[in-house]
């Protein structure tokens, strides 16, 4: 997404699609408007919807880590990766 106007589009497809159920719209509705109002409080918080973005991305969009990541992760004896 580009721009806001881009983003407030695809946010209306999403919520008109019959696949979602209700209460994760609910859900995302809160964390949007918790998201603006922390934004808006950026001059004391120092967090700017960018940083908002990348801190919370990772957790929004999960992608299955990377085999190399995996292998030096535990080669770095971090934590076992038994489960991949």
């Amino acid at each position: 997404v580009v721009n806001p106007e881009e983003c407030a589009q695809l946010l209306r497809r999403i919520a008109s699609s019959p696949s979602l159920p209700p209460q994760y719209w609910l859900t995302l509705q809160c964390l949007l408007r918790h998201f603006a109002r922390v934004c808006q409080n950026g001059s004391r918080n120092l967090l700017t919807a960018r940083s908002l973005g990348e801190i919370f991305s990772p957790v929004f969009f999960r992608q299955q880590p990377t085999r190399l990541f995996c292998d030096i992760v535990v080669s770095l004896g971090v934590f076992s990766l038994g489960w991949l």
